[in-house]
């Protein structure tokens, strides 16, 4: 990432500068996942615009493991000035406490919040070989049905596990560790179905390599119209990714204030647009308020179907 200069940069007395101004230095971004993927392309896409805004260099450190939860752990430690921020999945804090031990688990309160970014849905898919091509098909096999999902914890095993609950389907579990290796099983046929981020499933499904079975949204999502929604098929499994700029909690509101301007600024630039665009998520800014009533409000429903359905997202379902 190139260090900017603060020439023509500067739009509000917290920016560039040095000493008592912020950003004083450089501020670290970790993402909690590889790269190459979407999250850490949308992270990267959205802090190379806000380096212009703040006049600072960004650097990106990838830390994955545990669905995100091992970064999202690591920035509730770090020095709560503002120079220490996150690219957070939401599925971090609102799905995954519910597959670790509390003591591996990250909430929201225990996070400061920037915005949310963007809302990525996730879809069910099969290998057109395999004749299946709704849910229907799926109640019709009479036996154990193997679903792969991105892993433990993940919005996509949570999605495909309602499906199989709701509709009282045999099925069995395999996680993988993200999209990309789920997605290669589902077009080996290794597996009878997958739950994978909508996004990363697109390509495949336009090609007509894959066949959406079923997309876990409230409504069809804009850039497939023609596949349906688990809603749509008697099934209520709404899940959806929110992707969320955090810090550790209790940066002084200043500095937040500064980042929330610039980041807002960066979410909605044509750039940001056009990259979201590519990777086929639907791009929106998340008012702090508004993004973390949502994320609550989701949890909390996560966790009452959970309960009601007996599923166990630490192995089975």
């Amino acid at each position: 990432m190139t260090l900017l200069s603060g020439c023509g940069l500067v739009s509000t007395s917290g920016m560039l500068g040095a000493g008592d101004r912020f950003p004083a230095r450089n501020i670290e971004t970790s993402i909690g996942f590889e790269p190459g993927g979407s999250t850490d392309l949308l992270g990267r896409g959205l802090v190379e615009v806000a380096t212009e805004e703040l006049g600072r260099a960004m650097p990106v450190v990838n830390k994955p493991g545990a669905n995100g939860a091992l970064a999202a752990s690591e920035l509730t430690r770090a020095p709560a000035d503002g120079h220490f921020i996150g690219i957070v999945n939401a599925s971090t804090v609102m799905i995954t406490p519910f597959a670790v031990p509390e003591r591996e688990a990250v909430h929201l309160d225990e996070l400061g919040l920037v915005l949310g970014t963007t809302r990525d849905d996730y879809v069910l898919v099969a290998h057109p070989s395999s004749g299946i091509g709704d849910v229907s098909d799926l109640t019709r096999l009479d036996r154990s049905v193997s679903y792969g999902t991105t892993g433990h914890g993940s919005g996509a095993q949570f999605a495909a596990a309602l499906l199989f609950s709701g509709t009282g389907i045999e099925g069995a579990d395999i996680p993988f560790g993200g999209d990309a290796p789920a997605i290669t099983a589902i077009l080996g046929s290794q597996v009878d179905v997958a739950s994978v981020q909508f996004s990363a499933a697109f390509e495949y499904v336009s090609s007509g390599e894959l066949t959406p079975l079923a997309v876990f949204s409230e409504e069809r999502n804009p850039r497939l119209p023609d596949a349906p929604t688990a809603l749509e098929q008697g099934v209520e499994a709404v899940v959806s990714q929110y992707r969320l700029v955090c810090t550790p909690p209790g940066v002084p509101q200043d500095n937040l204030d500064v980042l929330v301007e610039a980041f807002t600024a960066a979410a909605r630039s044509d750039r940001f647009l056009e990259l979201c665009e590519q990777l086929v998520v639907l791009p929106d800014v998340y008012p702090d308020e508004e993004i973390r009533s949502l994320v609550e409000t989701s949890r909390d429903r996560y966790g009452q179907q959970l309960e009601e359905y007996g599923i166990d997202l630490r192995g089975s379902s």
